[in-house]
């Protein structure tokens, strides 16, 4: 018989910038999280609520948590007219309020707009006819498919030729473990440590993000 724990003490591991994450976590801390969730999905009153991951949802076109917002705006419903200012010209809000409003409109309004787009790209692609809409094609990207080939006829030194070229992390991690016979989380470990000092961190970007403790 398993005996039964009290406590698990969980850790996650973020290898790139070597930092770990501990917590520890009770059966009453977790019925805490999961309960609340459970009940809230068994309510018959339940509304949706729209969040980051409704770019993820194949419903976003008709879910009313987005096409709520897309509505509010289209109708310019009373709730929304201190949204006007932003909707006109974004360089005149100042207030930080009104800006995290408009915001959060402006979030779902793109998640809404990118599946409607989808969606007419696909009727397009089917033989409809969008009044006013065409089809464009636009160029796949070029690649050298043999790069031993290229190195070859150029002519170049091997340092200017690997100047030319970027190296991806992932892909090196995946021939590193079929070339050594490793897993790729194996591989991927060796080639952080073994080029640790070669590895440069690119510059960060900074983006504004939905609070989890609530929507503004």
């Amino acid at each position: 018989m398993r005996t039964r724990l009290k406590t698990i003490r969980a850790h996650v591991l973020y290898g790139r910038v070597r930092r770990v994450d501990t917590w520890a976590m009770t059966q009453a801390d977790a019925a805490g999280i999961v309960h609340p969730i459970l009940d809230a999905r068994q309510k018959p009153d339940r509304r949706q609520t729209a969040c980051d991951y409704c770019t993820f949802c194949a419903h976003r076109t008709t879910c009313p948590a987005i096409t709520g917002q897309v509505e509010a705006v289209a109708r310019t419903a009373p709730a929304w007219e201190d949204l006007a200012p932003a909707i006109r010209d974004p360089a005149a809000i100042t207030d930080p309020t009104r800006a995290a409003k408009a915001l959060t409109v402006a979030r779902f309004v793109s998640t809404w707009a990118d599946a409607i787009r989808a969606r007419a790209t696909e009727l397009a692609k089917g033989g409809a006819v969008l009044p006013g809409y065409r089809l464009q094609e636009r160029r796949g990207g070029r690649e050298v498919t043999d790069l031993d080939a290229a190195f070859t006829r150029t002519g170049l030194t091997p340092g200017q030729f690997v100047s030319a070229c970027k190296l991806s992390l992932p892909k090196l991690g995946d021939a590193y473990a079929t070339a050594r016979g490793l897993s790729k989380a194996a591989a991927g470990r060796e080639i952080e440590t073994t080029l640790a000092d070669l590895i440069r961190e690119g510059t960060p970007t900074v983006s504004l993000v939905a609070d989890r403790k609530g929507e503004a």
